[in-house]
């Protein structure tokens, strides 16, 4: 497990955004097709290390969401499934100016169409 800091998941993070080994997609963490939004790339990072409990789980009614239950309604948000590790949650839970908090600017701007260069270069520059 690599991801103990925020400082290495940053790096990883950025570095995933920019690969191309991702698809963009927007209004789920990831969808059936395997397309994901910024968040859901963070969330398949976290998976792949092992750096959290949580899980991709499949459920009829969501499609897919990452957590360690379905008992959650909020599954679409990174913070809100239960598995997200505290230093990352602490990250994504500050404000990001206006009256969103970061993982909501992260979602509006994945889902408003910018591209994860885009997202990665904004990460960098303002966490």
């Amino acid at each position: 497990m690599k991801f103990k800091s925020w400082k290495t998941f940053k790096k990883a993070w950025i570095k995933a955004l920019r690969s191309g080994e991702y698809r963009q997609s927007t209004g789920r963490l990831v969808n059936d097709n395997d397309e994901f939004c910024c968040l859901g790339v963070a969330a398949n990072l976290l998976i792949k290390d092992g750096s959290t409990k949580g899980k991709w789980i499949g459920d009829n009614d969501i499609g897919w969401a990452f957590g360690r239950s379905l008992n959650n309604y909020s599954r679409d948000c990174l913070t809100s499934s239960g598995s997200c590790p505290v230093w990352l949650y602490e990250v994504l839970d500050n404000e990001g100016g206006d009256t969103f908090n970061v993982e909501e600017r992260l979602m509006n701007l994945n889902d408003d169409g910018k591209s994860f260069k885009s997202i990665a270069d904004w990460i960098e520059a303002y966490l």
